[in-house]
């Protein structure tokens, strides 16, 4: 007999929850029955693992594969993405075959029947935590209908009818920057999304802009990632390298989706509102720094997918170091006449390990931006970019302060502290 799933994970789904089947057999109680659970890659291209659960007094078994898949799974580095990109390690399908083994006795040989047709399942390494309500993930907010940002940013969110200036990313003009989405908003096959670099003029004049589009290198639109920086910009279009690299382009701007990504450039502007008029009109000059340092954190976010943030606060570092050292007679026995030498060194350093922990504090940030920024915190991979590289580093805080509330402490500070995966040598 068949094995019926009485539920199922939805597709595509998050490997970070609990991706629970129910399964029944109307042979469950037949001598040493268990349910056979085959997972492939992919359909059946390629068998990963079989799990075997007995049935519970009730018939059925629950069985959860998050774990499971969530071992198959990895990230995309592609922070340098130019143009539009398919998710590769971070999205993936599984085949699920369920099946039964049962024997004719207690004592008899089991016979194992697997199951004939897959049930495809398509995952990320996103998490879902149980107070949501659900097993499974809920793709309501990433519908045409709202952001379809894979992000909980607050910029991500823009949804003015132009351009929405209020609410924009904050980079340089060398880096990079990517965003995924779920699904193709456009209303266009394949997607394209219409990129604006535009001038900010502050003499009251009208602004200029070039334009050009990107194509969703996914042809249903769903899941593509793209390349959205200042950087990639660069490496993408040759006009719009000229512009960023001459200062002439302060914003970046995405114009025909239902929410939009601004990006605004800080090295690139004077920091002096726009003067101008019409839908400009919102634009307001970025943070200016006292100096150039800052830090640029790169980091995967809730759904597993790349999120960035930008710290415009001078770095502290602290160095702990550990000496190990011996110490030998100021009389050199093995001299053939012991001598006086002022110079010899009785106490030696003959191995220093260093562990250097940094530190930064971030802008003084409102409620939006602090509980997205706990994702930081808690992400498993985490990148600074220095220069052109993407540095891997561990955020070493041991306690964090979170912001519960507005209705006193309407702005706050994260201190963020981080220790270099591969740290120096030691001498």
């Amino acid at each position: 007999m068949a094995v019926l799933p009485l539920q199922s994970p939805t597709s595509p789904n998050v490997t970070g929850g609990h991706l629970v089947y129910t399964l029944y057999s109307p042979s469950s109680s037949n001598a040493q029955f268990r349910y056979v659970t085959d997972i492939y890659d992919n359909d059946t291209s390629e068998f990963i693992t079989r799990i075997k659960t007995y049935p519970n007094l009730n018939g059925t078994s629950n069985i959860d594969i998050g774990r499971e898949l969530n071992d198959q799974m990895s990230y995309d580095y592609n922070w340098k993405t130019t143009g539009s990109v398919d998710p590769v390690n971070t999205l993936r399908t599984f085949g699920v075959k369920l099946g039964e083994e049962y024997a004719s006795s207690m004592t008899g040989d089991v016979v194992t029947y697997p199951g004939a047709a897959s049930n495809l399942i398509t995952v990320f390494p996103g998490d879902i935590y149980e107070n949501q309500g659900s097993f499974n993930f809920n793709p309501a907010r990433f519908t045409t209908t709202g952001s379809n940002i894979l992000s909980n940013c607050p910029s991500s969110f823009s949804t003015d009818s132009q351009i929405g200036f209020n609410e924009a990313y904050l980079m340089n003009s060398t880096d990079y920057f990517t965003v995924t989405t779920y699904e193709d908003v456009t209303g266009l096959t394949p997607g394209e999304i219409r990129v604006g670099l535009v001038t900010l003029s502050n003499d009251g004049a009208s602004a200029a802009a070039y334009y050009f589009n990107i194509t969703a290198s996914n042809p249903e639109g769903s899941f593509s990632t793209w390349g959205f920086g200042p950087q990639n910009m660069a490496d993408y279009n040759a006009s719009a390298a000229n512009l960023i690299s001459t200062g002439q382009c302060q914003v970046i701007f995405t114009a025909n989706t239902s929410n939009n990504i601004v990006i605004y450039l800080n090295d690139k502007w004077d920091g002096r509102p726009y003067k101008g008029t019409g839908t400009l009109a919102n634009a307001k000059g970025p943070l200016k720094s006292c100096n150039a340092e800052y830090v640029r954190f790169a980091f995967i976010n809730q759904f597993g997918f790349w999120d960035y943030y930008n710290v415009y606060n001078q770095v502290k570092k602290n160095t702990r170091v550990d000496r190990n050292d011996y110490t030998r007679p100021f009389i050199r026995y093995e001299d053939t006449v012991a001598s006086y030498n002022s110079s010899d060194r009785g106490k030696k350093h003959y191995y220093t390990e260093y562990e250097d922990t940094y530190s930064v504090e971030t802008n003084y940030i409102d409620e939006g931006v602090a509980d997205w920024l706990q994702e930081l915190f808690d992400s498993p991979e985490v990148f600074v970019q220095e220069g052109s590289e993407f540095i891997p580093i561990h955020i070493v805080n041991t306690d964090i302060t979170l912001n519960m509330t507005n209705n006193r402490n309407k702005l706050f500070q994260y201190e963020i502290q981080y220790r270099y995966a591969n740290e120096r040598q030691p001498r």
